[in-house]
């Protein structure tokens, strides 16, 4: 009994201390902590510069979410090692550093939607597969001309141009 039980801790601990494991093209979602002495939290500059272990750079705007929590929202365009650092003019926010490892895109995701590298008037996920658009959303349509009484001049132009 006594083997089970140094045998389990020892399984939770490893848990515990695995790196956790990022997707290329996954949602990461950094959080931070730091008390806003402003009236308006969301006017306080807060980035990221995530920096690929080939030495490409990415900036990110990170964002107020509510009850003294900040957040960094990355979408990594490349598998392989990341370091970041975050800039702000809030001190409990500047100079947080860290490391992340990227696998492989999980099975089916084929990452953001991108103008073609080879055909500036088509559509590609970032693996390279085609992207076909299906169709428009004009569910918004309405409010173009919802002060005229009579006739919906704007809307018959989009729909006009998207028939033709």
């Amino acid at each position: 009994m006594k083997h089970l039980t140094i045998f389990l801790t020892i399984l939770s601990l490893s848990s515990l201390l695995r790196a956790q494991e990022y997707k290329q093209w996954g949602v990461i979602d950094l959080t931070f902590e730091a008390k806003v002495s402003q009236e308006d939290p969301h006017a306080v500059s807060f980035t990221c510069t995530f920096t690929h272990e080939s030495g490409e750079e990415l900036s990110v705007p990170g964002f107020y979410n509510g009850a003294k929590e900040w957040i960094i929202r990355f979408s990594p365009p490349k598998v392989g090692n990341w370091t970041y650092t975050t800039q702000s003019e809030l001190k409990k926010l500047d100079g947080k550093k860290g490391e992340l490892t990227v696998g492989k895109a999980s099975s089916g995701q084929k990452g953001p939607i991108q103008i073609s590298g080879e055909h500036s008037q088509r559509f590609t996920y970032a693996d390279g597969t085609p992207y076909y658009l299906m169709a428009y959303e004009l569910d918004w349509l309405f409010a173009l001309d919802w002060q005229n009484q009579e006739d919906i001049p704007k809307s018959k132009q989009i729909i006009n141009t998207i028939s033709s």
